[in-house]
Formats: C-alpha cells, sequence, structure tokens
C-alpha cells in the first residue's frame, strides 16, 4: 500500500532522523554490541509503529526515564491508506461469508492491536481484539464463544495463537506488522490451514512501499526461503549461496537502516519461494513407487525418468509449502 503525501512526508522525515541517531549509536565506543542492538531495536520500534498508530507521538524511551519527541503525531481523525486497504479487505470477506484473523505484533505500549480494532468499528465491523489476559487453556473456547456472538474479524499477537489452536472460523488470515520470527510467522500463517477447513484458505501480508515495513519483510521472505530449504522441502544448494541463517533480522533490518538502504521487493523474494517449493512438489509428484512385494530378490527396478517442472506465474495462489 502506498502511504498518503502527508503521511509520506512525515514518515520519511522521521526516518531520516532515526537512522542519524542509530548510525550514532553504532559508532559509539563506550556501548558493547549487546547495549547498540537493544538501543538500536528501541528505535526500530519506534519508526515502524509510528504510520501505523496516527495520534501517537514517535518516543523514544532512554533508559533513564527520560522520554525524547522525536516527532509529533499524525491527525488520529483520519483513516490512512493502509487501514482502508485493511477495512476493504475485511469487508470483501465478510461478503464472501469468511471470517478474518488480523496479526498485530505491537499490543503493549505500543497498541497498534487497539487502533485497528477502533477503525474496523468505527467502518461497521464486528472488530474483537483477543489479548493476552485469556489464560491459554481456555483462548480456544473463549474464541469460540466470540465467534458464536458474531464476530466478523479478530485481532490478536500470533504469538498467542502460533501453536496448539485450530483456528478453522478464520479462513482468511492478514498480517498488520512484519514478524521477525520466522519460526511464529510459520506456525501462526497455518492457523486455518487444519484438518476438518472447508473453505480456501488465503494469507495476505499488509505492509506500506518504500518504509521500513517493506526493507523487513524483504529481509523475512529470505529468511522464509531459507527455512523451507533447511526443512527439507526445497532442495536446491545453488540458492543456499549468500543467505544468512543465523543472524537475527532485526538486526540485519536496523544494518539497513544505519546504511540507509532501503528494500521493497518483498513480492519477488516471496515469488522465489512459492516457485521453489511448487516445482520441488511437482518433481516429486512425479515420481512413481514400485510396491515392494513385486520387486523379486536381485532384480534390477526401472526408475520412469522424472519430468521437469513447468514455469509457474508469479500471479498464481501461494503455498508456502508449511
Amino acid at each position: 500500500v502506498k502511504m498518503s503525501s502527508d503521511q509520506k512526508s512525515l514518515y520519511d522525515k522521521l526516518e531520516k532522523d532515526v537512522g542519524y541517531r542509530v548510525r550514532s549509536v553504532m559508532i559509539n565506543s563506550k556501548l558493547n554490541k549487546t547495549q547498540k542492538h537493544y538501543a538500536g531495536l528501541k528505535y526500530l520500534h519506534t519508526l515502524t509503529t509510528y504510520p501505523l498508530l496516527p495520534g501517537q507521538d514517535a518516543v523514544r524511551h532512554d533508559k533513564d526515564g527520560v522520554d525524547v519527541t522525536l516527532q509529533k503525531g499524525m491527525d488520529a481523525t483520519l483513516v490512512y491508506p493502509q487501514e482502508a486497504k485493511l477495512i476493504e479487505m475485511v469487508k470483501s470477506e465478510k461478503a464472501a461469508g469468511k471470517k478474518v484473523l488480523v496479526y498485530t505484533c505491537h499490543t503493549h505500549l505500543k497498541n497498534v492491536a487497539e487502533r485497528v480494532v477502533k477503525v474496523l468499528t468505527d467502518a461497521g465491523l464486528n472488530a474483537y481484539h483477543l489479548s493476552a489476559s485469556i489464560d491459554a487453556k481456555k483462548r480456544e473456547a473463549h474464541i469460540t464463544s466470540m465467534v458464536a456472538n458474531g464476530i466478523d474479524v479478530m485481532v490478536c499477537n500470533p504469538i498467542l495463537v502460533e501453536t496448539g489452536l485450530d483456528l478453522l472460523d478464520f479462513p482468511t488470515i492478514i498480517f498488520y506488522e512484519p514478524v521477525y520470527s520466522i519460526y511464529t510467522l510459520r506456525q501462526s500463517s497455518r492457523r486455518s490451514w487444519r484438518i476438518g477447513q472447508q473453505k480456501p484458505v488465503n494469507v495476505y501480508f499488509l505492509y506500506l512501499k518504500n518504509t521500513i515495513h517493506a526493507t523487513a519483510y524483504s529481509l523475512i521472505a529470505k529468511k522464509m526461503r531459507a527455512s523451507v530449504m533447511i526443512d527439507g522441502e526445497v532442495v536446491d544448494p545453488q540458492s543456499l549461496s549468500g543467505l544468512e541463517f543465523d543472524e537475527d533480522i532485526t538486526a540485519q533490518v536496523i544494518d539497513c537502516l544505519v546504511r540507509g538502504v532501503r528494500m521493497d521487493t518483498f513480492e519477488e523474494e516471496l515469488a522465489k519461494t512459492q516457485v521453489s517449493v511448487k516445482n520441488h512438489n511437482q518433481i516429486i509428484g512425479n515420481i512413481k513407487t514400485v510396491p515392494i512385494n513385486l520387486i523379486a530378490e536381485n532384480q534390477t527396478v526401472q526408475v520412469p525418468p522424472v519430468t521437469g517442472a513447468s514455469p509457474l506465474q508469479i500471479s498464481e495462489q501461494m503455498d508456502f509449502g508449511f
């Protein structure tokens, strides 16, 4: 989604300021690596949440309890492009008889979830925020009761539902913020794609172009591709070259911020993952098995040749192979 002109102007100004401050932190010889990463992470969160929380100032919380206001917040009475797109998507899914699960990561001091629920509610949708206050053992029953009450969309942190829950009532999933943990992303993205699901499951990633969100998602997509390769779902040694598996994604995003590098190649990276997975699955599907009871001792078995997978269009429906 493209930002509005006013939103873009304010964001670009803040990104420039934050980038300068993070560079100053990184060259500070008095700080160790851990301290630098922690400071950079706080600046990153400030920049990440700013365009998602109109009305909230961009504030840097120092360890001494001093709050530094980097930039005043935007007009909270307006509906911004990403929010408008979310409303459009949820209404479209509701018209198709599908409930929606929206993932937000900042649900505490920077309460993006609260803003999302308000925007959706103001648009006439029945939106509910699942918070961590609901005991994990009672969570599934609680969600079932909320579905019975007629909610259209549930907003929550993906960590709350990443394992153990089958959310068959929500065949549409929208990631509203970047999720830096590949494990959490992969687990939470398949909460609806479970045995017993009768409807097509679609997973969307909603983000602002030319922002730190786009950079984060580009790096996440690279990690995602590496992750499915490591799991053995894709065997392509050539694609492994140049991919870093151990470095934290947040550290990479901060590094891009320090160097002033913007990435907006999420769709391309995701498409590479998708094509690799589908090609792999097609090849595996063309291998024919021979029943063991038909093979005589010392008999030579002729294995049919494996046919190559045909090229796939990027626009095809994506199945990450999770």
